[in-house]
C-alpha cells in the first residue's frame, strides 16, 4: 500500500506553502488538486506556484490550455499514476489543492463513465443556450439538490453533466457517485489548516489586492487577445470572472476588488462545507501554529 499525504483546507490557507516545507523535510514530491491551476497561462488569479518557486517537483500544473477540458477522471487518472510513479523512486507523494471534489474522487472512489444519450446531451446544451446556464442549474437543484450543493452555480460542465445523468438514467449523479467503491491501493493521510474565519477574510483582501497590483487584469486581457473565448469555463472560475467582467464593461473598477473577495470568501465557505460533511479523518492543525510543519511530520511519520 502506498502513502500518500493530502493538504486540504480553505482558499488562501497557505496549503502550497506548507506542502512545500514538507517535501523539503521528507523527501517529497507534489500533486496539484486544483482545476484552474491545470491551465497554462492562468497564473496569478489561481495563486499558481510558477517554475522559479518551487522547490520540490510538482504536478499536474500547466498541463491544458485554457480551451482545453480537464475532467475529475482526468485527475484521479492522473493522480493515481502520479503517486505510484513517485513511491518508487522512494519519495513521498503530496496532494495539496483546493479542488475539494478531485480529492474527494481520489480517496473514495471514481465512477467509470456512464454514458449519457447524445440527443439528451443536445437538448440541455440548447436549452442552456436560449434559457441560459442559471436556467439548468434550477432544474438540477430539484431533481439532484446534493449534487447542485457540491459544485459552484456557473461551473457549466458539471451542471450539464449532473442534469443530462438524470435526464438519460433517471438517477441522480450524486447517488450514483456515492455507490462506488474506493481504491485500496493507496493509504491516504489528510491534513486540514484552519484559519480563524475572520483572520482567512483579511488574508484573502490581502491575497486579491496583491493579485490586483501584480497585473490580473493584463494577464486576463493577455489570454483574451489570443483568441481564448470569455465564455471558456477555465475563465469562469473565481477572479477571471470578475475581470472578464470588468474589461466588458459589466463591473467598475471600484467593484472588481469587493467583487473577488466576496466570491474567494464564498468559495472557502463551500470548500470547508464540503471538508467537514465529507471526510471524517482529517487531522486539523492551526495554521498560525509556529511549529506547525513538526506538528504535520509528527502525525504523517508518528515513529
Amino acid at each position: 500500500m502506498i502513502d500518500v499525504v493530502v493538504i486540504v483546507g480553505p482558499t488562501a490557507a497557505g496549503k502550497s506553502v506548507l506542502a512545500q516545507e514538507i517535501a523539503k523535510r521528507i523527501d517529497g514530491e507534489i500533486i496539484s488538486a486544483d482545476a484552474t491551476q491545470v491551465y497554462r497561462l492562468l497564473n496569478i488569479g489561481t495563486a499558481k506556484v510558477l517554475p522559479l518557486e518551487r522547490i520540490v517537483p510538482h504536478y499536474l500544473i500547466d498541463i491544458r490550455n485554457p480551451d482545453e477540458h480537464y475532467s475529475c477522471g482526468d485527475f484521479v487518472r492522473d493522480a493515481k499514476t502520479l503517486c505510484k510513479k513517485i513511491a518508487k523512486k522512494g519519495k513521498l507523494p503530496i496532494i495539496v489543492g483546493g479542488t475539494i471534489f478531485y480529492i474527494y474522487a481520489l480517496i473514495h472512489g471514481m465512477p467509470e463513465e456512464q454514458e449519457i444519450d447524445d440527443r439528451i446531451k443536445a437538448f440541455v446544451e440548447d436549452v442552456s443556450c436560449e434559457y441560459g446556464l442559471s436556467f439548468i442549474y434550477r432544474w438540477l437543484k430539484i431533481c439532484d439538490e446534493k449534487w447542485a450543493e457540491k459544485i459552484d452555480k456557473n461551473d457549466s460542465y458539471r451542471i450539464k453533466r449532473g442534469f443530462s445523468f438524470y435526464l438519460s438514467h433517471n438517477l441522480p449523479y450524486s447517488s450514483y457517485l456515492e455507490g462506488v467503491k474506493k481504491d485500496e491501493d493507496f493509504s491516504f493521510h489528510l491534513i486540514g489548516l484552519s484559519v480563524e474565519k475572520e483572520k482567512l477574510n483579511k488574508i484573502i483582501e490581502k491575497r486579491v489586492e496583491k493579485m490586483l497590483k501584480c497585473g490580473f487584469a493584463d494577464e486576463v486581457e493577455h489570454i483574451l487577445s489570443l483568441g481564448y473565448s470569455p465564455s471558456l469555463p477555465s475563465l469562469q472560475c473565481i477572479g477571471y470572472k470578475e475581470i472578464i467582467m470588468f474589461l466588458q464593461g459589466k463591473l467598475k473598477e471600484e467593484e472588481l476588488f469587493s467583487h473577488i473577495c466576496k466570491a474567494t470568501r464564498n468559495l472557502a465557505k463551500r470548500q470547508m462545507t464540503w471538508l467537514r460533511n465529507k471526510f471524517h479523518n482529517i487531522t486539523w492543525l492551526d495554521a498560525d501554529s509556529p511549529d506547525l510543519v513538526h506538528k504535520v511530520i509528527e502525525v504523517i511519520s508518528p515513529s
